[in-house]
């Protein structure tokens, strides 16, 4: 896989840069309920193969993803806890800086 065949893979399913797995796996099923043979659609039949392709090069990526645990990551997840760390010593806020740990 290279990144033209992944960027190929997540334009067959509409994705942008950033997606859950649920919601690649969601998008999977509608397409397939869309495209698939046995529905009945007179579809064209490369589609059911153009989003089972699109599938595997999306899961091969996910499964082969090396998860990050920075807290700059953590932050960027969590964009609640960016903010409240952020702001939370603001007295408009009426919080405390939150202490470190001894």
């Amino acid at each position: 896989m290279n990144y033209r065949q992944l960027r190929e893979a997540m334009e067959v399913f509409g994705l942008v840069d950033r997606a859950t797995l649920a919601q690649i796996r969601g998008r999977y099923r509608e397409l397939v309920k869309a495209h698939h043979p046995d529905q009945g659609c007179a579809t064209d039949p490369e589609a059911i193969r153009a989003v089972n392709n699109a599938y595997a090069i999306l899961m091969e990526y996910c499964n082969s993803y090396h998860y990050c645990f920075s807290e700059e990551e953590f932050l960027t997840q969590t964009p609640a806890e960016r903010i409240k760390r952020q702001f939370e010593w603001d007295p408009v806020w009426r919080g405390q800086p939150e202490q470190e740990p001894d």
